[in-house]
Protein backbone atom coordinates (compact mmCIF):
# COMPACT_ATOMS: atom_id res chain seq x y z
CA UNK A 1 0.00 0.00 0.00
CA UNK A 2 2.89 2.35 0.79
CA UNK A 3 4.47 1.50 -2.55
CA UNK A 4 1.27 2.50 -4.38
CA UNK A 5 1.22 5.81 -2.50
CA UNK A 6 4.77 6.53 -3.68
CA UNK A 7 3.82 5.68 -7.25
CA UNK A 8 0.83 7.95 -7.03
CA UNK A 9 3.03 10.75 -5.73
CA UNK A 10 5.44 10.18 -8.58
CA UNK A 11 2.72 10.26 -11.21
CA UNK A 12 1.27 13.45 -9.78
CA UNK A 13 4.69 15.04 -9.97
CA UNK A 14 4.98 14.03 -13.61
CA UNK A 15 1.59 15.45 -14.38
CA UNK A 16 2.39 18.72 -12.61
CA UNK A 17 5.92 18.99 -14.05
CA UNK A 18 4.71 21.30 -16.84
CA UNK A 19 2.78 23.73 -14.62
CA UNK A 20 3.53 27.40 -14.78
CA UNK A 21 5.91 29.24 -12.49
CA UNK A 22 3.12 31.13 -10.77
CA UNK A 23 1.44 27.89 -9.77
CA UNK A 24 4.70 26.64 -8.27
CA UNK A 25 5.06 29.80 -6.18
CA UNK A 26 1.46 29.56 -4.97
CA UNK A 27 1.93 25.91 -4.01
CA UNK A 28 4.93 26.85 -1.88
CA UNK A 29 3.14 29.63 0.01
CA UNK A 30 1.55 27.45 2.73
CA UNK A 31 4.89 25.84 3.47
CA UNK A 32 6.62 29.20 3.70
CA UNK A 33 3.97 30.53 6.06
CA UNK A 34 4.38 27.56 8.38
CA UNK A 35 8.15 27.99 8.54
CA UNK A 36 7.73 31.78 8.99
CA UNK A 37 9.80 32.56 5.92
CA UNK A 38 9.41 35.14 3.23
CA UNK A 39 8.51 34.44 -0.38
CA UNK A 40 9.33 36.90 -3.14
CA UNK A 41 8.55 36.76 -6.83
CA UNK A 42 12.15 37.06 -8.03
CA UNK A 43 14.03 35.02 -5.42
CA UNK A 44 13.24 33.25 -2.17
CA UNK A 45 15.14 31.25 0.43
CA UNK A 46 13.97 28.27 2.55
CA UNK A 47 15.39 27.94 6.09
CA UNK A 48 14.46 24.89 8.18
CA UNK A 49 16.10 24.07 11.57
CA UNK A 50 19.36 25.86 10.77
CA UNK A 51 19.75 24.54 7.19
CA UNK A 52 19.86 27.29 4.59
CA UNK A 53 18.92 26.17 1.08
CA UNK A 54 19.58 27.78 -2.24
CA UNK A 55 17.34 30.62 -3.27
CA UNK A 56 14.34 29.67 -5.35
CA UNK A 57 14.06 31.77 -8.47
CA UNK A 58 11.35 31.85 -11.05
CA UNK A 59 13.17 29.21 -13.13
CA UNK A 60 11.55 25.78 -13.35
CA UNK A 61 13.08 22.98 -11.23
CA UNK A 62 13.23 19.73 -13.19
CA UNK A 63 13.18 16.76 -10.83
CA UNK A 64 12.44 13.11 -11.43
CA UNK A 65 9.32 11.63 -9.97
CA UNK A 66 9.77 9.50 -6.88
CA UNK A 67 8.58 6.44 -8.73
CA UNK A 68 11.18 6.97 -11.49
CA UNK A 69 14.29 7.02 -9.35
CA UNK A 70 16.75 4.49 -10.74
CA UNK A 71 19.92 2.94 -9.36
CA UNK A 72 22.04 5.23 -11.50
CA UNK A 73 20.45 8.31 -9.94
CA UNK A 74 21.02 7.11 -6.36
CA UNK A 75 24.11 8.31 -4.55
CA UNK A 76 26.33 5.88 -2.68
CA UNK A 77 26.94 6.16 1.03
CA UNK A 78 30.51 7.26 0.49
CA UNK A 79 29.38 10.03 -1.81
CA UNK A 80 26.87 11.22 0.71
CA UNK A 81 29.53 11.42 3.41
CA UNK A 82 32.33 12.86 1.25
CA UNK A 83 30.51 15.34 -0.93
CA UNK A 84 27.11 16.75 -0.04
CA UNK A 85 24.66 18.22 -2.55
CA UNK A 86 24.61 21.98 -2.81
CA UNK A 87 21.06 22.25 -1.52
CA UNK A 88 22.16 20.88 1.89
CA UNK A 89 25.27 23.07 2.35
CA UNK A 90 25.18 25.29 5.40
CA UNK A 91 25.98 28.96 5.22
CA UNK A 92 28.46 29.85 7.91
CA UNK A 93 27.58 32.72 10.19
CA UNK A 94 29.51 34.50 12.94
CA UNK A 95 27.70 32.47 15.58
CA UNK A 96 28.63 29.19 13.88
CA UNK A 97 32.26 30.24 13.54
CA UNK A 98 32.41 31.08 17.23
CA UNK A 99 30.92 27.71 18.13
CA UNK A 100 33.33 25.83 15.89
CA UNK A 101 36.36 27.56 17.47
CA UNK A 102 35.17 26.74 20.98
CA UNK A 103 34.55 23.12 20.02
CA UNK A 104 38.07 22.88 18.57
CA UNK A 105 39.62 24.15 21.78
CA UNK A 106 37.53 21.76 23.87
CA UNK A 107 38.51 18.82 21.67
CA UNK A 108 42.19 19.74 21.86
CA UNK A 109 42.08 19.93 25.65
CA UNK A 110 40.24 16.58 25.82
CA UNK A 111 42.80 14.90 23.56
CA UNK A 112 45.68 16.25 25.66
CA UNK A 113 44.14 14.95 28.87
CA UNK A 114 43.39 11.60 27.24
CA UNK A 115 46.98 11.23 26.03
CA UNK A 116 48.31 12.06 29.50
CA UNK A 117 46.05 9.44 31.06
CA UNK A 118 47.23 6.85 28.55
CA UNK A 119 50.87 7.60 29.28
CA UNK A 120 50.35 7.28 33.02
CA UNK A 121 48.47 3.99 32.58
CA UNK A 122 51.26 2.62 30.40
CA UNK A 123 53.82 3.55 33.01
CA UNK A 124 51.81 1.88 35.74
CA UNK A 125 51.44 -1.26 33.61
CA UNK A 126 55.19 -1.36 33.08
CA UNK A 127 55.77 -1.06 36.81
CA UNK A 128 53.29 -3.88 37.48
CA UNK A 129 54.64 -6.16 34.77
CA UNK A 130 55.98 -8.57 37.39
CA UNK A 131 52.53 -9.17 38.87
CA UNK A 132 51.19 -12.65 38.03
CA UNK A 133 47.61 -12.93 36.84
CA UNK A 134 45.81 -16.23 37.37
CA UNK A 135 43.89 -17.10 34.21
CA UNK A 136 41.07 -19.58 34.79
CA UNK A 137 41.03 -22.11 31.95
CA UNK A 138 37.71 -22.67 30.25
CA UNK A 139 35.99 -25.89 31.22
CA UNK A 140 35.69 -28.41 28.40
CA UNK A 141 32.05 -28.97 29.25
CA UNK A 142 31.15 -25.42 28.27
CA UNK A 143 32.23 -25.94 24.66
CA UNK A 144 29.65 -27.67 22.49
CA UNK A 145 30.91 -31.10 21.40
CA UNK A 146 28.98 -30.76 18.14
CA UNK A 147 27.42 -34.21 18.27
CA UNK A 148 24.85 -33.26 15.60
CA UNK A 149 27.20 -31.93 12.93
CA UNK A 150 27.23 -35.15 10.92
CA UNK A 151 23.41 -35.14 10.74
CA UNK A 152 23.03 -31.59 9.51
CA UNK A 153 21.67 -32.69 6.13
CA UNK A 154 19.36 -35.35 7.61
CA UNK A 155 15.84 -33.90 7.91
CA UNK A 156 14.78 -36.68 10.29
CA UNK A 157 17.34 -35.57 12.87
CA UNK A 158 15.89 -32.02 13.12
CA UNK A 159 19.34 -30.65 13.93
CA UNK A 160 18.30 -26.95 13.96
CA UNK A 161 15.56 -27.68 16.49
CA UNK A 162 16.78 -30.66 18.52
CA UNK A 163 18.15 -28.59 21.42
CA UNK A 164 14.95 -26.57 21.64
CA UNK A 165 12.87 -29.76 21.57
CA UNK A 166 14.82 -31.35 24.43
CA UNK A 167 14.68 -28.08 26.39
CA UNK A 168 10.90 -28.04 25.94
CA UNK A 169 10.65 -31.65 27.10
CA UNK A 170 12.61 -30.79 30.23
CA UNK A 171 10.30 -27.89 30.95
CA UNK A 172 7.15 -30.07 30.83
CA UNK A 173 8.41 -33.38 32.20
CA UNK A 174 7.11 -32.59 35.70
CA UNK A 175 3.81 -31.24 34.42
CA UNK A 176 2.35 -34.55 33.20
CA UNK A 177 3.67 -36.98 35.80
CA UNK A 178 1.28 -39.07 37.93
CA UNK A 179 1.34 -39.04 41.70
CA UNK A 180 4.24 -41.00 43.15
CA UNK A 181 2.26 -43.04 45.68
CA UNK A 182 -1.25 -42.91 44.27
CA UNK A 183 -1.84 -46.61 44.97
CA UNK A 184 -1.71 -45.89 48.70
CA UNK A 185 -5.13 -44.24 48.37
CA UNK A 186 -6.74 -46.96 46.24
CA UNK A 187 -9.16 -49.35 47.88
CA UNK A 188 -8.81 -52.29 45.52
CA UNK A 189 -5.71 -51.98 43.31
CA UNK A 190 -2.25 -52.86 44.64
CA UNK A 191 1.28 -52.63 43.24
CA UNK A 192 1.21 -56.26 42.05
CA UNK A 193 -1.97 -55.61 40.06
CA UNK A 194 -0.37 -52.63 38.35
CA UNK A 195 2.82 -54.58 37.61
CA UNK A 196 0.96 -57.53 36.09
CA UNK A 197 -1.16 -55.22 33.96
CA UNK A 198 1.87 -53.35 32.59
CA UNK A 199 3.53 -56.70 31.91
CA UNK A 200 0.48 -57.68 29.84
CA UNK A 201 0.53 -54.32 28.03
CA UNK A 202 4.17 -54.89 27.05
CA UNK A 203 3.21 -58.24 25.50
CA UNK A 204 0.28 -56.74 23.54
CA UNK A 205 2.41 -53.79 22.46
CA UNK A 206 5.19 -56.09 21.22
CA UNK A 207 2.83 -58.36 19.29
CA UNK A 208 1.09 -55.38 17.71
CA UNK A 209 4.48 -53.97 16.61
CA UNK A 210 3.57 -50.48 17.74
CA UNK A 211 5.98 -47.61 18.22
CA UNK A 212 8.12 -47.57 21.36
CA UNK A 213 6.76 -44.17 22.30
CA UNK A 214 3.20 -45.52 22.48
CA UNK A 215 4.16 -47.95 25.28
CA UNK A 216 5.43 -45.17 27.56
CA UNK A 217 2.44 -43.02 26.72
CA UNK A 218 0.09 -45.92 27.58
CA UNK A 219 1.60 -46.37 31.04
CA UNK A 220 1.56 -42.61 31.62
CA UNK A 221 -2.12 -42.33 30.65
CA UNK A 222 -3.09 -45.24 32.91
CA UNK A 223 -1.14 -43.91 35.91
CA UNK A 224 -2.49 -40.38 35.53
CA UNK A 225 -6.04 -41.65 35.26
CA UNK A 226 -5.66 -43.84 38.32
CA UNK A 227 -4.17 -40.89 40.21
CA UNK A 228 -7.44 -39.02 39.70
CA UNK A 229 -9.93 -41.89 40.01
CA UNK A 230 -9.11 -43.78 43.18
CA UNK A 231 -12.23 -45.95 43.16
CA UNK A 232 -11.41 -48.14 40.16
CA UNK A 233 -11.91 -51.83 40.86
CA UNK A 234 -9.59 -54.63 39.83
CA UNK A 235 -12.16 -55.85 37.31
CA UNK A 236 -12.13 -52.47 35.53
CA UNK A 237 -8.35 -52.14 35.60
CA UNK A 238 -8.00 -54.18 32.41
CA UNK A 239 -10.50 -51.90 30.66
CA UNK A 240 -8.54 -48.82 31.77
CA UNK A 241 -5.28 -50.34 30.54
CA UNK A 242 -6.64 -51.38 27.13
CA UNK A 243 -8.38 -48.02 26.66
CA UNK A 244 -5.06 -46.29 27.46
CA UNK A 245 -3.29 -48.38 24.81
CA UNK A 246 -6.18 -47.68 22.45
CA UNK A 247 -5.64 -43.92 22.89
CA UNK A 248 -1.83 -44.04 22.78
CA UNK A 249 -1.61 -46.02 19.54
CA UNK A 250 -4.06 -43.67 17.85
CA UNK A 251 -1.89 -40.77 18.99
CA UNK A 252 1.53 -42.21 18.10
CA UNK A 253 1.06 -44.91 15.43
CA UNK A 254 -0.14 -44.84 11.87
CA UNK A 255 -1.61 -48.34 12.30
CA UNK A 256 -3.32 -48.14 15.67
CA UNK A 257 -5.06 -50.74 17.81
CA UNK A 258 -8.61 -51.28 16.57
CA UNK A 259 -11.57 -51.55 18.90
CA UNK A 260 -12.20 -55.14 17.76
CA UNK A 261 -8.65 -56.23 18.62
CA UNK A 262 -8.74 -54.35 21.91
CA UNK A 263 -11.87 -56.18 23.00
CA UNK A 264 -10.44 -59.49 21.84
CA UNK A 265 -7.38 -58.98 24.02
CA UNK A 266 -9.64 -58.58 27.05
CA UNK A 267 -11.36 -61.87 26.28
CA UNK A 268 -14.55 -60.09 25.17
CA UNK A 269 -15.31 -59.14 28.79
CA UNK A 270 -16.36 -55.66 27.72
CA UNK A 271 -18.45 -54.23 24.94
CA UNK A 272 -17.46 -51.68 22.35
CA UNK A 273 -19.69 -49.09 24.00
CA UNK A 274 -17.89 -49.58 27.32
CA UNK A 275 -14.51 -49.18 25.60
CA UNK A 276 -15.54 -45.94 23.90
CA UNK A 277 -17.08 -44.55 27.08
CA UNK A 278 -13.88 -45.32 28.98
CA UNK A 279 -11.88 -43.61 26.24
CA UNK A 280 -13.97 -40.46 26.60
CA UNK A 281 -13.69 -40.54 30.39
CA UNK A 282 -9.90 -40.87 30.26
CA UNK A 283 -9.50 -38.01 27.79
CA UNK A 284 -11.76 -35.76 29.84
CA UNK A 285 -9.87 -36.62 33.03
CA UNK A 286 -6.53 -35.78 31.40
CA UNK A 287 -7.96 -32.67 29.74
CA UNK A 288 -6.74 -34.10 26.39
CA UNK A 289 -3.09 -33.51 27.36
CA UNK A 290 -1.28 -36.36 25.61
CA UNK A 291 1.99 -34.75 24.57
CA UNK A 292 4.33 -35.85 27.34
CA UNK A 293 8.08 -35.96 27.92
CA UNK A 294 8.58 -39.70 28.20
CA UNK A 295 11.66 -41.73 29.06
CA UNK A 296 11.99 -42.78 25.44
CA UNK A 297 12.23 -39.19 24.19
CA UNK A 298 15.24 -38.47 26.40
CA UNK A 299 16.73 -41.93 25.92
CA UNK A 300 17.03 -41.57 22.16
CA UNK A 301 18.85 -38.27 22.59
CA UNK A 302 21.26 -39.44 25.28
CA UNK A 303 22.11 -42.67 23.46
CA UNK A 304 23.18 -40.59 20.49
CA UNK A 305 25.17 -38.19 22.65
CA UNK A 306 26.87 -41.11 24.41
CA UNK A 307 27.77 -42.68 21.04
CA UNK A 308 26.51 -46.04 22.23
CA UNK A 309 26.82 -49.21 20.16
CA UNK A 310 24.02 -51.67 19.39
CA UNK A 311 24.51 -53.68 22.60
CA UNK A 312 24.41 -50.59 24.78
CA UNK A 313 21.33 -49.29 22.97
CA UNK A 314 19.40 -52.52 23.52
CA UNK A 315 20.46 -52.74 27.17
CA UNK A 316 19.36 -49.16 27.81
CA UNK A 317 15.97 -49.79 26.18
CA UNK A 318 15.60 -52.99 28.21
CA UNK A 319 16.29 -51.11 31.43
CA UNK A 320 13.85 -48.37 30.47
CA UNK A 321 11.00 -50.86 30.00
CA UNK A 322 11.85 -52.66 33.25
CA UNK A 323 11.55 -49.33 35.08
CA UNK A 324 7.87 -49.18 34.06
CA UNK A 325 7.05 -52.20 36.21
CA UNK A 326 7.84 -50.59 39.55
CA UNK A 327 5.80 -47.75 41.01
CA UNK A 328 8.81 -46.53 43.01
CA UNK A 329 10.44 -45.20 39.82
CA UNK A 330 7.77 -42.52 39.54
CA UNK A 331 9.66 -40.37 42.02
CA UNK A 332 12.34 -39.78 39.37
CA UNK A 333 11.86 -37.62 36.32
CA UNK A 334 11.92 -39.26 32.87
CA UNK A 335 15.22 -37.56 32.06
CA UNK A 336 16.83 -38.98 35.21
CA UNK A 337 15.64 -42.49 34.37
CA UNK A 338 17.00 -42.12 30.83
CA UNK A 339 20.38 -41.02 32.22
CA UNK A 340 20.45 -44.00 34.58
CA UNK A 341 19.71 -46.39 31.70
CA UNK A 342 22.59 -45.00 29.66
CA UNK A 343 24.90 -45.10 32.68
CA UNK A 344 24.19 -48.77 33.41
CA UNK A 345 24.42 -49.77 29.74
CA UNK A 346 27.96 -48.41 29.67
CA UNK A 347 28.78 -49.91 33.06
CA UNK A 348 28.34 -53.47 31.77
CA UNK A 349 31.01 -52.90 29.12
CA UNK A 350 33.37 -50.96 31.40
CA UNK A 351 33.15 -47.92 29.16
CA UNK A 352 33.25 -44.27 30.13
CA UNK A 353 30.06 -44.36 32.19
CA UNK A 354 29.29 -40.63 32.33
CA UNK A 355 31.46 -38.54 30.03
CA UNK A 356 31.62 -34.77 29.81
CA UNK A 357 29.65 -34.99 26.56
CA UNK A 358 26.73 -36.68 28.30
CA UNK A 359 26.97 -34.23 31.15
CA UNK A 360 26.87 -31.34 28.69
CA UNK A 361 23.78 -32.51 26.81
CA UNK A 362 21.85 -33.91 29.78
CA UNK A 363 22.72 -31.13 32.22
CA UNK A 364 23.15 -33.71 35.00
CA UNK A 365 26.27 -34.77 36.85
CA UNK A 366 27.10 -38.32 37.87
CA UNK A 367 26.33 -37.55 41.51
CA UNK A 368 22.84 -36.32 40.60
CA UNK A 369 21.83 -39.53 38.82
CA UNK A 370 23.41 -42.04 41.21
CA UNK A 371 20.27 -42.51 43.41
CA UNK A 372 18.26 -43.42 40.34
CA UNK A 373 21.07 -45.67 39.06
CA UNK A 374 21.18 -47.64 42.31
CA UNK A 375 17.43 -48.19 42.43
CA UNK A 376 17.28 -49.17 38.77
CA UNK A 377 20.10 -51.65 39.32
CA UNK A 378 18.18 -53.29 42.18
CA UNK A 379 15.07 -53.52 39.97
CA UNK A 380 17.18 -55.14 37.26
CA UNK A 381 18.34 -57.80 39.70
CA UNK A 382 14.73 -58.47 40.69
CA UNK A 383 13.38 -58.89 37.16
CA UNK A 384 16.32 -60.68 35.52
CA UNK A 385 14.34 -63.91 35.35
CA UNK A 386 11.97 -65.31 32.68
CA UNK A 387 9.08 -65.22 35.16
CA UNK A 388 7.68 -62.46 37.32
CA UNK A 389 9.03 -62.92 40.86
CA UNK A 390 6.35 -63.53 43.45
CA UNK A 391 3.59 -64.26 40.93
CA UNK A 392 1.21 -67.07 41.88
CA UNK A 393 1.00 -68.69 38.44
CA UNK A 394 4.63 -68.15 37.36
CA UNK A 395 3.61 -65.48 34.89
CA UNK A 396 6.07 -64.81 32.12
CA UNK A 397 8.23 -61.74 32.36
CA UNK A 398 7.56 -60.39 28.88
CA UNK A 399 10.24 -57.72 29.11
CA UNK A 400 12.86 -60.39 29.73
CA UNK A 401 11.43 -62.65 26.99
CA UNK A 402 11.24 -59.75 24.54
CA UNK A 403 14.90 -58.76 24.93
CA UNK A 404 16.18 -62.32 25.06
CA UNK A 405 15.60 -62.72 21.33
CA UNK A 406 18.30 -62.58 18.69
CA UNK A 407 16.77 -59.43 17.22
CA UNK A 408 17.53 -57.76 20.57
CA UNK A 409 20.98 -59.41 20.80
CA UNK A 410 19.85 -61.38 23.86
CA UNK A 411 20.74 -58.49 26.17
CA UNK A 412 18.36 -59.60 28.94
CA UNK A 413 20.29 -62.85 29.34
CA UNK A 414 23.60 -60.96 29.31
CA UNK A 415 22.37 -58.63 32.04
CA UNK A 416 21.14 -61.57 34.11
CA UNK A 417 24.59 -63.16 33.98
CA UNK A 418 26.17 -59.89 35.05
CA UNK A 419 23.92 -59.04 37.99
CA UNK A 420 22.83 -62.40 39.38
CA UNK A 421 25.22 -64.51 41.51
CA UNK A 422 26.75 -67.47 39.73
CA UNK A 423 25.27 -70.83 40.59
CA UNK A 424 27.80 -73.27 41.99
Amino acid sequence: MLYNRYNLLGNNRDENANTSNNQRVLSLKPIMNQQQQSLTTNSSSITTSGIVGKSLTSTTINRKALGEITNSSRMSITNLTDSKPTMFKKSTSQKEVLLSTTNKTNNESYNNNHNNNNSTSMNSSNNNSNVKVNVIPSSPIMASPGIDKKDTNDPQSCVPYVKDIIAHYKSIELKYLPEQNYLNYHKFIRNDDRRNMINLLIQIHHRGRFQNESLYLTVNIMDRFLSVHKDVSVGKLCLVAIASLFIATKYEDLRYLSAKDALKVCGDKYTKDELLRMERLILQSLDFNLTIASIHAFLRRYLKCGQCDSYQINIAMYLAEISLLELSMLKYTPSEVACACVYLSKLFFKADKWSTVLQYYSGKTQEEIMPCVKELYSILKTYSTPTIPGSKSDEHNYVYVKYDRESRLGVSGLCAKAVLPKKQ
